[in-house]
């Protein structure tokens, strides 16, 4: 089978898709060659555009985190998993709706820009949405998302469970592994 370069892809075709992690990235930071091919994308004004299924960051943030690799990639050339919600919440009337929304502080914006409402674990929801395994107290609030739907199943009530990335582990740097998301998910399915 023949190699395929880079610049190969970058003459045939118009525009270029890539996927964040894997490809420019590991939890650890930049990749070999990463920096060269963005500088080369953005020097040739080839469009592009950096897809990732990690929900703990909005665009914005992504952007300054690939600058601090060396990636000088703009926020309206990222697309994340989390920014799926708005269309989702529109389909499905979820506008409105009181969300216990599991993730770091910042991947919550997805959630208020797709018009929900974050509340607390301790309180009444419409929706659980899932965006990330850390940036919150994991098992204080793992424990009361599962209580909470418990009882929330025992009423008779619709359960509503978002998941924009549903992988179960990711490659973290060093050639580690790491629980992701989906993991979550399982947990709650397994439990209820």
């Amino acid at each position: 089978m023949e190699e395929t370069r880079i610049s190969a892809l970058i003459d045939r075709y118009s525009g270029l898709v890539l996927d964040a992690f894997g490809v420019l990235i590991d939890s650890g930071g930049a990749l070999p060659g990463a920096g060269e091919l963005v500088e080369r994308l953005n020097r040739t004004g080839k469009p592009y555009y950096i897809v990732t299924n990690d929900a703990s960051l909005l665009p914005g943030a992504w952007a300054r985190r690939f600058s601090s690799f060396g990636l000088p990639i703009e926020e309206d050339r990222i697309v994340t998993s989390g920014s799926l919600l708005k269309p989702y919440f529109a389909a499905h009337g979820l506008a409105g709706a009181r969300c216990l929304a599991l993730g770091p502080p910042d991947s919550l914006g997805y959630v208020k820009l797709a018009g929900g409402q974050v509340v607390p674990p301790s309180g009444s929801f419409d929706a659980v949405v899932i965006l990330d395994q850390s940036g919150f107290p994991f098992l204080e609030a793992m424990n009361a998302a599962l209580t909470a739907m418990f009882r929330k199943l025992d009423r008779g009530e619709r359960l509503e469970i978002l998941l924009p990335n549903s992988d179960l582990v990711f490659p973290a740097a060093g050639g580690s592994f790491a629980f992701a998301s989906g993991s979550l998910a399982l947990m709650f399915e397994a439990a209820l």
